[in-house]
């Protein structure tokens, strides 16, 4: 009874791991901060949440300079988010082959801005220097108004001339000729209303326009008319290259040349957008050279800094070999207890196995009914998730070890029937059989 207590709690923490509870979150560039609910956790790209700091939260990611993004629940769902975040400001580059005139002189390439805002520039030379200006924003509204006003003042003044002349005709019509001044008393009184409507108007779009100019002064002076050089150089991608540079000799087999530019490019490019992988395959090149404890230092850098979903449980099933070589197997157990089962299904089973052995060499040292359980539900759970394995037979093989050690024989009978019934290739089921 106990044994299937641990079976199922053993695939019940499998398989609730795999189910879900996780999402990796990587962003270009990286260390971009995580927010949860509005707070600043201290977490930074690339990185990987579990359970409760996914459940009912608003995940927003932000970094100085670009847009923030705020998750959704198809972000969440996927397991797996990588992003490109958005500037808030921008670069251009005027390539080397190019010559670029500017007014009546030319320059030529290359040549290179950084940190612009969103907006229209003007581009000027001043001594032998090309600058950015940025282009006054409020200058169409500037001239919209003044024209109005303009021609406002112009009807203002016209209705002002014609109502003062109406009403010097009505005086001088006054009790001489009765039509004439009735006619231009009417005519003055209709040329008030538009002469007041004309004032008013007037007065309003002098307002606003006085306003635009305000904010337009207000601005410039904030701004202090920002210019910016274009520099006489290109943008610097040289990690790229370096990091190129050092996958070409992992190719070629240079293991010790590639591990040394990846290295330089840690010191030289502490935000480089390879680092992740960097450390990654630094890691791998020395497990191929046997330099054990500096491919933990780097993978165990990885998993807690630079964590990315393709990479994640295989380094953590990598790391757990390391400790288990070293006889560590709390460390190593530690390891695959932290293991999200990708998609990857072959990393699922081996990371599961190693467990199962992990406990199976704890057994050998403490021969405890728990750690007879534990391995035993173990592989157990490999038996049933991967019948169709080619280690199956090895699963049997330490199922029966097992039970030989505790003379258990009923259940040796009752394996060896479940291995009788097995729908197998033949000479893998005489194999299995032979080790009862």
């Amino acid at each position: 009874m106990k044994t299937k207590y641990l079976l199922f709690l053993y695939m019940f923490f499998t398989l609730s791991l795999q189910a879900g509870g996780y999402l990796f979150i990587n962003t270009y560039p990286i260390r971009a901060k995580i927010l949860i609910d509005g707070i600043d956790t201290k977490i930074i790209t690339p990185c990987l949440l579990k359970n409760d700091q996914l459940i009912e939260k608003v995940i927003t990611i932000s970094k100085s300079g670009y847009k923030n993004y705020k998750l959704n629940n198809r972000d969440i769902e996927s397991k797996n988010v990588t992003l490109t975040l958005i500037p808030t400001s921008f670069d251009i580059y005027f390539p080397e082959k190019n010559t670029y005139k500017i007014g009546s002189t030319q320059m030529k390439g290359p040549v290179f801005v950084s940190e612009l805002k969103p907006g229209t520039y003007e581009i000027d030379l001043l001594n032998d220097k090309m600058t950015f200006s940025k282009t006054n924003n409020f200058l169409p509204f500037e001239a919209s108004l003044g024209t109005a006003i303009a021609l406002s003042f112009a009807s203002m003044i016209s209705t002002i001339v014609i109502s003062e002349y109406c009403a010097n005709q009505a005086y001088l019509a006054k009790g001489i000729n009765q039509a004439d001044y009735d006619f231009y008393a009417r005519s003055t009184a209709n040329v008030d209303i538009a002469k007041f409507a004309s004032i008013a108007t007037t007065a309003a779009l002098g307002v606003a326009f006085s306003s635009i100019i305000a904010v337009d002064i207000a601005t410039r002076v904030n701004n202090r008319k920002k210019e910016y050089t274009l520099l006489n150089k290109s943008p610097s991608n040289q990690d790229d290259t370096l990091f190129l540079t050092a996958m070409q000799f992992t190719a070629s087999g240079e293991i010790e040349r590639s591990t040394q530019i990846m290295r330089t490019i840690i010191s030289l490019y502490p935000d480089s957008e390879h680092l992740p992988l960097i450390h990654y395959q630094i890691g791998q090149n020395y497990y191929i050279t046997g330099e054990l404890e500096k491919a933990r230092n780097y993978w165990e850098t990885f998993i807690q800094d630079y964590p990315i979903s393709s990479y994640y449980d295989y380094v953590l099933k990598n790391l757990a070999d390391i400790y288990f070589i070293e006889g560590n197997f709390d460390r190593a157990r530690f390891m695959l207890d932290k293991a999200v089962y990708t998609d990857n299904m072959l990393t699922k089973e081996s990371i599961i196995s190693l467990k199962s052995r992990i406990d199976y060499e704890k057994y050998l040292k403490n021969a405890s009914d728990e750690n007879m359980g534990l391995a035993e539900s173990g592989y157990k759970s490999l038996i049933e998730t991967f019948p169709n394995s080619e280690k199956l037979d090895t699963y049997y093989f330490m199922l029966v070890t097992l039970y030989k050690s505790k003379n258990l024989t009923d259940k040796l009978i009752t394996l060896k029937e479940e291995v009788n019934n097995l729908n197998i290739d033949k000479n893998l089921k005489e194999l299995t059989l032979s080790y009862f």
